[in-house]
């Protein structure tokens, strides 16, 4: 849906903005799917119970990024812009 936003609306800026957040965000949680992946499959080989709680830890951080993203779309259908410190300003930059 943030695609077809960013294709479609050219004057919108909230909505631009919205839009390439939602992507930058769910780019970050895609990385950290990948990664704890990785992680999970080593520690499955080497039988190590600490990297296990490394991807544990991973997992959490995924979720912590999935409830952000929840309340960035509330906060958009809302009408307000709700800016995330890092991912906010590169999409603030990318939505002019």
């Amino acid at each position: 849906m943030s695609i077809i936003i960013i294709t479609t609306d050219k004057t919108n800026k909230v909505a631009r903005f919205a839009a390439f957040q939602s992507i930058l965000l769910h780019a970050a949680l895609i990385v950290l799917y990948i990664l704890a992946a990785v992680v999970g499959v080593a520690a499955a080989a080497a039988g190590s119970s600490l990297i296990g709680l490394l991807v544990l830890l991973v997992y959490l951080l995924a979720l912590a990024v999935l409830i952000v993203l929840i309340i960035a779309c509330i906060m958009a259908f809302m009408g307000k812009q709700f800016r995330l410190p890092v991912v906010g300003e590169m999409a603030d930059g990318w939505s002019n």
